[in-house]
């Protein structure tokens, strides 16, 4: 299952801030991906024509590996490389891996909307029917984001924890050779260049926020219980992610993947990273319906998703896919009212993107 996202708890203590590569956690994100195509749109061209392109079989086994099983691996150090990652989780004990899903469920509040708290539950209990198993998730991370058909599959691997871990292992691996080696021989360098890029930049005197907004070119409100949680806050280049940002956390630690780019003025730079994260703005704007959605909202000043779906007469979830990557992209501002999550526009995040088509055209004229 995914994390649950929190409530905003901002705190003014200094963290420890670092720009890296790390190659592990930079292939989990690249399966996470290939996971979401369905949920997100402006995801990296890679990663949908990947997902495109793969059997049902291994598609269905991402799944139920990236989000089924998503705290038996969820990363808790750094690694040299994916398969060092592998090898570490192949030795683990799989009753350890187990109870990481089950601890984690278990530990977890019930969700806000629920009209029923449920109690305390054991991990033998938990376990001990699928329609127990399938209520007690629906309860802590609600309806919407449980899929029964992953869980069940999911469930039945928790059952016999050897084969769960073989199950994951197995996958990673063919995962590695048949699809994410050679995409990681081919972004690399960009990926280092955006590294090491950052790395040259002192965060001393930023605060997290700051420290994000420069690094990710966004300011994500919901990574506020991130920041609160962990003692170091990893930022790691991807060039899979599109517009989103994705985490993971350990014990004190979180992990931030974001689309790749090089520190705003930096002088002289023509890099391919300038005009990847130029493409992927340009990309949440190739859509009449999100062209729509920015100018209704530019003539009402705000508006709701309950206003957006019944003007556009589309379902909840396409309407949601649009303002999600129109949100992640920056040019709409969220904001939480008691008619739910409302939206304005970004004009300086609009500004900036005709400034960088602007620098782009100049330097090739």
């Amino acid at each position: 299952m995914p994390t649950l996202e929190s409530e905003l708890i901002l705190t003014p203590e200094k963290k420890g801030i670092r720009v890296a590569i790390e190659p592990a956690v930079n292939a989990l994100g690249s399966l996470i991906f290939l996971s979401r195509v369905d949920i997100y749109s402006g995801l990296d061209p890679w990663v949908v024509k990947t997902a495109a392109s793969l059997d049902q079989e291994l598609l269905q086994a991402n799944l139920v590996v990236m989000q089924g099983l998503f705290y038996a691996w969820e990363p808790d150090r750094s690694w040299p490389s994916f398969m060092s990652y592998v090898d570490h989780l192949e030795a683990t004990d799989p009753l350890v891996l187990r109870d990481r899903v089950l601890d984690t469920y278990t530990e977890l509040p019930c969700k806000k909307e629920n009209e029923i708290d449920v109690g305390p539950i054991s991990n033998d209990e938990l376990l001990s029917d699928f329609t127990t198993f399938i209520a007690y998730l629906r309860s802590k991370f609600g309806e919407e984001h449980v899929d029964e058909t992953i869980e069940e599959e999911a469930y039945h691997l928790l059952l016999k924890p050897k084969k769960m871990r073989s199950y994951i292992v197995s996958h990673f691996r063919t995962m590695w050779t048949e699809v994410l080696e050679t995409e990681w021989e081919r972004v690399y360098p960009l990926i280092e260049e955006s590294a090491l890029a950052f790395q040259k930049v002192d965060f001393s005197q930023m605060t997290p926020q700051e420290a994000m907004r420069y690094i990710t070119g966004q300011t994500d409100d919901k990574l506020g219980w991130l920041i609160e949680k962990s003692n170091h806050l990893v930022f790691i280049p991807t060039t899979h992610s599109g517009p989103y940002l994705y985490t993971f956390i350990s014990e004190d630690t979180g992990w931030i993947l974001f689309n790749a780019r090089l520190p705003e003025g930096l002088p002289g730079s023509a890099s391919v990273l300038s005009r990847t994260e130029l493409l992927a703005r340009l990309t949440a704007l190739a859509d009449e319906t999100r062209l729509s959605i920015l100018a209704i909202t530019n003539e009402r000043g705000q508006i709701c998703s309950q206003e957006l779906i019944d003007i556009l007469q589309m379902s909840q979830s396409s309407v949601s896919r649009h303002l999600r990557q129109l949100s992640a992209s920056g040019f709409l501002r969220v904001h939480r009212t008691e008619a739910g999550k409302c939206y304005t526009q970004n004009p300086e995040r609009l500004k900036g993107t005709l400034r960088a088509l602007e620098v782009l055209f100049n330097k090739r004229s």
